[in-house]
């Protein structure tokens, strides 16, 4: 009996064992089925991903029939605008297709660079060539459109005229009847009076033409009014902590060597250039503006094509917020009183990859300042 039993217990426990046995073995199994689902799943959702993200534009052929089809055609565009431009009554009414256009090159331009990955550097640089001469012939008819405000010499005193006539007078009346030497002095200068004249206008000119020179300053706050002066440039150079408030229209402008600075400006007919700068807060509006050289600066723009910056960093942007009386007609003269909202498209030259750029950001909005108003 106790034979039995103990046959019975080994029975038992072998029947416990190979129960353990297969448990163990369908655990196993069950885990090598999960194991096995889950790469099936993984290699499933790398198809699908990887045709998903199949681009049919991911070809340098096909990259360079729709690049080529729409330069194309915005060179076109441009040159009936052009033609269209010419006159006083096409002007009114190519202004909104100059916008649109201004666009268009905008997103040819995007276009490119987000192609720019798996195209060949030779293809990345003629590309970029062709919206450059886009860019070009955009704001040659711009240009066109803001024909230049002519000169004119009315209430100026001329007076280096004034001291020739003055000297003469001085000469003749110290020369003796056979001072034969002292009459060639006096005619001399009477002979190049008439020339003087015609210096005396060309140095008023010119000097209406630079007129708003602010340099080699520290601390200091500069106000200027341009009134009539649309033709002239303005010139900033080795400013350390200082305001500046530009009122009026300028035809261009030059930023070079600014830190810690505050500037404003109105209107600018042609261009802006930015140029080592600092730690500073501009407010500028332009038909296009380009930045190099510069850190920690804060940007606020209204442009009419894509702002651009190069070797730049710590670059924030933001729209326009300046203000003075009159301003409104000023932005109207100089083509800048709608908000085309490119300020925040920005291209970085020496960034050309997809992704963004690190160097520049938008200034978010609760960190934006108030708006500024220039009537000081």
């Amino acid at each position: 009996m106790a034979n039995v039993d103990i046959a019975e217990r080994d029975q038992t426990k072998e029947d416990n064992g190979d129960a353990a046995l297969h448990q163990k073995h369908a655990a196993m199994l069950q885990r090598l089925a999960i194991k096995e689902d889950a790469r099936l799943q993984k290699s499933a959702a790398r198809r699908a991903g990887s045709l998903a993200s199949e681009n049919p534009n991911e070809s340098t052929d096909r990259f360079v029939d729709a690049f080529s089809t729409s330069a194309k055609q915005l060179e076109q565009t441009l040159s009936s605008l052009q033609q269209l431009v010419s006159s006083e009554a096409g002007r009114s009414s190519a202004r909104s297709d100059l916008d649109a256009t201004a666009i268009r090159i905008s997103e040819l331009e995007q276009f490119l660079a987000e192609h720019s990955y798996f195209l060949p550097v030779y293809e990345v640089r003629a590309s970029q060539s062709a919206v450059s001469m886009l860019r070009e012939k955009l704001e040659s008819v711009n240009a066109e459109m803001l024909p230049k405000k002519r000169f004119s010499f009315k209430g100026k005193a001329n007076k280096i005229p004034k001291a020739i006539e003055a000297l003469s007078v001085k000469v003749s009346e110290s020369i003796r009847p056979s001072d034969s030497g002292a009459r060639d002095i006096l005619q001399s200068v009477q002979d190049c009076e008439g020339t003087s004249m015609e210096a005396a206008k060309h140095s008023e000119a010119l000097s209406m033409r630079l007129a708003c020179v602010i340099q080699d300053l520290e601390g200091a706050i500069v106000v200027r009014d341009l009134k009539e002066q649309e033709d002239s440039e303005v010139i900033l150079e080795n400013l350390t902590s200082c305001s500046v408030y530009i009122r009026g229209i300028c035809r261009a402008m030059h930023v070079h060597k600014v830190k810690s600075c505050k500037i404003y400006a109105g209107p600018i007919t042609g261009s802006a250039l930015i140029e080592e700068v600092e730690d500073c807060s501009m407010m500028l509006a332009s038909q296009q503006i380009r930045i190099h050289n510069a850190k920690k600066t804060d940007m606020y723009l209204r442009v009419r094509s894509r702002p651009i910056v190069e070797y730049t960093s710590d670059i924030r942007f933001a729209p326009y917020a300046f203000s003075y009386p009159g301003i409104e007609n000023d932005l109207s003269v100089a083509s800048l009183n709608q908000e085309t909202g490119l300020w925040e498209h920005v291209d970085d030259f020496r960034w050309l990859r997809a992704t963004p750029s690190p160097n520049w950001c938008i200034l978010p909005e609760e960190e934006r300042a108030a708006p500024v108003d220039g009537s000081l």
